[in-house]
């Protein structure tokens, strides 16, 4: 009750404090500084208030850090009592904006402050004009997120006042609306962060006053700094535009010697080149890294007033004596117009040729192949330990992906595939390494390539597909010696047979394991190109006319199917598995699982907001408790609904 008396107290004084504000002539605004200014609660400078009947000095009190200004005053500010709120009530939650400015031993005092106007009347000039002939504005803003001090001055006078008395601030911007903006990440997080008047280091200019309509204003005498960028051919290597081994680097009118400089790491060496380079000049985003104005890029000299950043790239061998053939880069690859998987690049950089992006894919042995664009393809990459609004990407790499041939998309991209160098060792990991990878990892975590459908032919299997005992057999016209291979355990007998199969040719599989591409399979022959991962049947006995059925054929026995999908947001566990053998099994195994949906397209979604965020959680195959399936309704991928038979 006493809470609410309070609250009710505190809600009739702000009214008051309006209805004050409202009736207050123009001629108030003309009184000493004894009394209130324009925007202040109290006078300027004062160093003793009373607020609700109680006395407070500013500046004291335990904890309290706030020191009184001549040209501050306190502009709006509540009292909180310990009894009420509780000691450890932050300022910011009562009165949003504000700090603590004093303490006494039953209360505290929480106000926002505000910028003194001009206190000479000896004459007729505006208090704002000696501001006003100091900076010079015009519509627009300072760069983004680049400011380091937000306040709500909503006036030029309250907002060039701060500027004006901070050495460091170069310029500002304002607006003349009661500006919020969430902070969150912050140690008094906030969802109404005031920011009517932000302040910058830099005096960089984007000509949009945005929304608010604001009003852009750098001190007088200060020209604009930002970095710059500048892109020399300086030699004929892959991403080189400084020649290799370089010690001295001209970028505009600023000369750097490569390596010199505090701390300065870097070391110029006839092995590696400079690529793209930035100058950041002094204050520039307030000694921003390196990585950020650049990403990738790295210090490699400095001087008194600014320093130099560029991407490092290794300069390409010049020897032409190796004994073995060394393919051009024209016939390590084969290009047509298209893209990679969308959201499958590993890499990206700025590098717009076929040459350069060529020869990042033909050093790199996980690349399987790149997409690339001659222009200057650029995006926004904010999710990153380096966040930029224009990531370089003209150059993309890839792992196994499915490339999106034909469509060459707004920057008409050419998408280039490694060719298959015959001879070279083909999955050198075992199953039972892999097996051992998938239980570390999960099974969504194994499994980072897809299988293409061109290279992994599945065989219609019910039961024994080829002859039991069979020491060869021939999948799709290539011709396996059962049990040979290297890393092969499996043996033929006449007590078994091979029922479905799965040809998996060089490249495209990396090192996945044959019961992730089909589950409980298991390799039974490898040669120089591929390997052959199948079912093992049990051959029916000699004995008597029946026969066991197969792993496939129980299954499809335990579950009813249709075209359909499980209810929206039911299923408990979403995997890579794209095929009913593979989903059902999981199913099978789970006492909850009381049916499932499955496509046989490699099927993801986004899923950010959980312990592990991944924005392509697979999800071919989902497995749900008790739902209201929605049968007949296949989506998109062409699902079918198997519910479990009782």
């Amino acid at each position: 009750m006493a809470a609410l008396k309070c609250s009710a107290a505190l809600a009739f004084a702000a009214v008051l404090r309006g209805v004050s504000a409202a009736r207050r002539s123009p001629a108030d605004d003309s009184l000493a500084l004894s009394s209130p200014e324009g925007g202040c609660e109290f006078p300027c400078g004062a160093e003793s208030v009373m607020k609700d009947n109680i006395t407070f000095t500013i500046g004291e009190g335990s904890g309290i850090s706030f020191e009184v200004k001549e040209n501050y005053c306190l502009q709006s500010c509540e009292v909180v009592e310990s009894k009420m709120l509780g000691t450890r009530k932050g300022c910011d939650a009562v009165l949003p904006g504000s700090t603590k400015v004093s303490k006494n031993r039953s209360s505290k005092l929480c106000c926002t402050t505000w910028a003194c106007p001009t206190t000479t009347k000896t004459t007729s000039q505006s208090p704002a004009a000696p501001l006003a002939a100091k900076f010079a504005c015009q519509t627009g803003q300072g760069p983004a997120f680049a400011s380091y001090e937000a306040n709500g001055q909503n006036s030029f006078e309250g907002c060039a006042a701060l500027c004006d008395a901070d050495e460091a601030c170069r310029a500002f911007d304002y607006t003349e609306a009661l500006s919020t903006h969430p902070e969150l990440i912050s140690l008094n997080p906030t969802f109404a962060k005031q920011d009517s008047c932000r302040l910058y280091k830099t005096a960089k200019l984007r000509q949009d006053g945005g929304r608010e309509i604001r009003s852009f204003c750098s001190k007088v005498g200060v020209e604009e700094e930002d970095f710059e960028v500048e892109y020399l051919a300086g030699s004929s290597s892959s991403g080189c535009n400084h020649p290799c081994g370089t010690n001295a680097v001209t970028v505009g009118e600023a000369h750097f010697k490569i390596g010199s400089g505090k701390g300065i790491d870097y070391m110029a060496s006839p092995d590696t080149c400079l690529g793209d380079c930035a100058v950041v000049r002094s204050a520039s985003f307030f000694s921003a890294s390196c990585s950020t104005v650049l990403p990738g890029s790295k210090e490699v000299s400095k001087n008194d007033n600014s320093k130099l950043c560029c991407v490092s790239d290794m300069c390409p061998s010049t020897t032409t004596t190796t004994t073995e053939l060394e393919l051009d880069l024209e016939e390590k690859f084969s290009c047509q117009a298209g893209q990679g998987g969308a959201f499958r690049s590993y890499h990206m950089t700025g590098d717009n040729s076929f040459e350069a992006c060529a020869a990042l894919c033909n050093a790199e042995e996980d690349c399987q192949g790149f997409d690339f664009t001659a222009s200057d393809s650029q995006h926004p990459e904010l999710l990153s330990l380096h966040p930029t609004v224009a990531k370089k990407d003209a150059c993309r790499l890839y792992r196994a992906n499915k490339p999106r041939l034909g469509d060459a998309g707004s920057a008409d991209r050419q998408y280039c595939e490694k060719k298959i160098e015959w001879g070279e060792a083909v999955d050198d990991e075992t199953d039972d390494e892999a097996v051992k990878r998938e239980d570390k990892h999960g099974e969504d975590a194994v499994d980072e390539t897809d299988d293409e459908d061109a290279v992994i032919m599945r065989q219609v299997s019910s039961g024994c597909q080829h002859g039991c005992g069979s020491t060869s057999v021939t999948v799709n016209g290539t011709i396996f010696e059962i049990g040979s291979g290297s890393g092969i355990t499996y043996k033929a007998s006449s007590e078994t047979c091979l029922g479905a199969c799965i040809v998996a040719s060089p490249g495209m599989l990396s090192s996945s394991s044959c019961s992730t591409v089909l589950p409980g399979s298991e390799k039974v022959a490898k040669n120089g190109s591929s390997k052959l991962c199948c079912l093992s049947e049990a051959c029916p006995s000699t004995s008597t006319t029946t026969t066991t059925p197969s792993a496939a054929t129980r299954l499809a026995q335990k579950f009813a199917c249709q075209t359909g999908q499980g209810q929206p947001f039911k299923t408990y566990m979403e995997t890579v598995s794209n095929s009913f053998e593979g989903c059902a099994s999981l199913c099978d195994l789970e006492d909850q699982c009381e049916g499932f949906d499955f496509t046989v397209k490699k099927t993801t979604h986004p899923e950010l907001f959980s312990v592990t965020p991944n924005v392509l959680k697979p999800d071919s195959c989902r497995l749900y408790k008790a739902n209201k399936p929605r049968l007949g309704d296949p989506g998109t991928s062409g699902r079918q609904y198997c519910q479990k038979i009782p």
